[in-house]
């Protein structure tokens, strides 16, 4: 198991508290900006699986100045390195280095044809119009 700091499992990130990336942005160098995080919501699952939330939102919550670029090439550097081994969150190859989720197992199945017959086609009907119980 990959550890980033004393206490702290890479592989654990979808389930840290607020704290405990508090601890890790301490961890990473940049202890006078984890204070901003108290209370903040920031949590373990957010950074594994919100798309959205990428190392610019998390530096405008810990409130790093733009003009700080050193703290920010740390935040953005060492966020990368957590999401690739601490979630289930990719780097797109893409122009823009961003993290995108994996597929889900849900996603690599196909769904079930139930003996071919189309539930969802609109139709107020559920069964074929041939359809008889019999005894």
């Amino acid at each position: 198991m990959l550890w980033c700091c004393d206490s702290l499992a890479l592989a654990d990130v979808l389930v840290w508290t607020n704290d405990q990336v508090m601890h890790w942005i301490q961890s990473i160098g940049l202890r006078d900006y984890a204070n901003n995080l108290a209370e903040s919501g920031v949590h373990g699952a957010l950074l594994a699986l919100d798309e959205n939330f990428d190392h610019n939102s998390l530096a405008l919550v810990l409130q790093i100045p733009t003009q700080n670029t050193q703290a920010r090439q740390v935040l953005e550097r060492e966020f990368n390195n957590l999401l690739a081994l601490g979630t289930d969150r990719r780097l797109d190859d893409g122009d823009e280095k961003t993290f995108r989720r994996t597929p889900s197992w849900r996603k690599r199945f196909r769904p079930r044809d139930v003996h071919s017959i189309n539930l969802l086609s609109g139709s107020a009907e559920t069964l074929p119009a041939g359809f008889r119980v019999t005894s």
